[in-house]
């Protein structure tokens, strides 16, 4: 849920939680912000302040404030948080810090409310220890800071600004292809087989492994996101005060009890993950993670091999191998081992048995079972260059962000067409900051376009009525 541009999770506006609604609440005297988070398609309605801050809560710990980053918009949501592109605001003389490096971050803003009355504590606890222990992994998003105020917990990471490889699939499926390309799809599956390599030499297992976790950076490529079901293999947990788990803390007097938990998401689960008749204990398509308790398999590291299997058959087919009706059917086909290649499918015999050999039901015989080099030997790789697989290009290049400076002429022709009263003024601020506070998003040269096209159309309304 951490992806830039492209995201799906916001198609619609809708009402956001509390704690997101504290996130983009004004400063006292101000108008209220959170019902102005841009939602995921159309421009922004107009907007009575000129910016959207973090309210000036007192940190608890951490070298930043929640007033330091603004808000441009949402990336996706969770159980209990809200991931939002931020903007360094905190201004100049606080010296050298991430804020340098990343002026953009990804921001997960963690209900402590919901978490703690899920009794999920230990989820935000885990994804911190993990993030720390993998940070400079190749492949895996990079932790910049957290920080933490009253009510919520703030994650801030390396921005992935190019959306979520399950909008690449969406994309292909609504062109009537079916899925992507399979050259593209065996791109994307290399890049998750070399994620899972690096997390298993670390002795992680990720445990959530779909679409909307792994999302495209600059260049295209993927990175993983998303650590709150990990787990550790026995011994390899991290160490340290800075890492290491706290225990847990006292039970919350709202908190419900917890139920058996299934870690990851239904369409992507493992059969070893279902309690008995294929069904799940958590009841939900979101996922439950505890770390106290890991995947029911002596190899935790094969379920991201089966839920990189039916990525891989989405990636191909457009859906999900085992999706039912209903979840409950989909824990059926998951526990049956219930799925059919579409005929229309032109998936290649090696990747239907790529496919095959990851949704292989015994754990201990799935592809992988004796270490990442099976994955990577398999035929359907044959050719790829492990160790260049970040340096050549990605199967997606990402078109080039447009220039800030650049005059959206089709913007400027819309002002210049559209009828009713015309609300544009001088202040003595320029165009850009007269139209600040209404058109979001505008560059100061368009800002200005704008202004000239209104001002020549009423200087010609002005001549025709003499």
């Amino acid at each position: 849920m951490w992806g830039g541009e492209g995201s799906a999770l916001f198609a619609a506006p809708h009402t956001p939680r509390p704690h997101l609604a504290r996130a983009m609440a004004a400063p006292p005297g101000g108008a209220p912000r959170w019902d102005r988070v841009p939602s995921r398609e159309g421009p922004e309605p107009p907007a009575t302040a000129p910016e959207r801050r973090l309210p000036p809560h007192q940190p608890l710990s951490g070298a930043y404030a929640p007033a330091d980053w603004a808000v441009v918009r949402r990336l996706g949501s969770g159980s209990y948080a809200d991931v939002v592109e931020a903007v360094w605001v905190g201004g100049e003389g606080r010296g050298d810090g991430p804020h340098t490096t990343h002026p953009r971050v990804a921001l997960k803003i963690v209900d402590k409310h919901l978490l703690l009355r899920a009794g999920a504590s230990g989820a935000a606890r885990t994804e911190r220890a993990t993030m720390d222990a993998l940070r400079g992994t190749q492949g895996v998003v990079e932790l910049l800071f957290t920080f933490q105020d009253a009510h919520s917990l703030f994650f801030g990471a390396a921005l992935a600004p190019n959306g979520e490889l399950l909008t690449q699939i969406q994309a292909a499926t609504a062109a009537g292809v079916g899925g992507l390309e399979e050259r593209r799809a065996r791109a994307y599956a290399a890049e998750v087989v070399d994620i899972l390599a690096s997390l298993r030499a670390a002795g992680v297992a990720h445990r959530d492994i779909k679409p909307e976790n792994l999302v495209l950076d600059a260049r295209g490529h993927l990175v993983l996101v998303d650590f709150g079901c990990a787990t550790w293999a026995p011994g390899r947990e991290p160490v340290g005060d800075a890492v290491a788990p706290a225990p847990p803390p006292p039970r919350h007097p709202l908190a419900r009890r917890p139920a058996p938990q299934m870690p990851g998401t239904a369409d992507y689960v493992p059969p070893e993950a279902l309690g008995g008749e294929g069904e799940s204990g958590s009841g939900s398509s979101e996922p439950d993670c505890d770390p106290s308790a890991p995947t029911p398999s002596p190899h935790p590291a094969a379920a991201d091999v089966w839920a990189l299997g039916c990525v891989t058959f989405q990636m191909l087919t457009g859906a999900p191998p085992f999706r039912g009706r209903a979840e409950h059917a989909t824990f059926q086909n998951i526990a049956a081992g219930a799925y059919a290649w579409p005929p229309s499918c032109p998936a290649s015999p090696p990747a239907r048995a790529f496919v095959a050999a990851c949704l292989e039901p015994d754990p201990g015989a799935r592809l992988g079972a004796g270490g990442a080099g099976e994955l990577k030997a398999h035929a359907w790789f044959s050719g790829v260059e492990w160790d260049l697989l970040r340096e050549n290009d990605a199967p997606f290049t990402p078109p080039p962000p447009p220039d800030p400076d650049d005059v959206d002429w089709g913007l400027a022709s819309l002002a210049a067409a559209a009828a009713g009263p015309l609300l544009y003024e001088h202040e003595g601020g320029g165009a850009g900051a007269a139209l600040g506070g209404g058109l979001h998003g505008v560059s100061a040269a368009a800002a200005a376009a704008i202004g000239t096209v209104r001002e020549t159309r009423e200087e010609g309304e002005d001549g025709d009525g003499e």
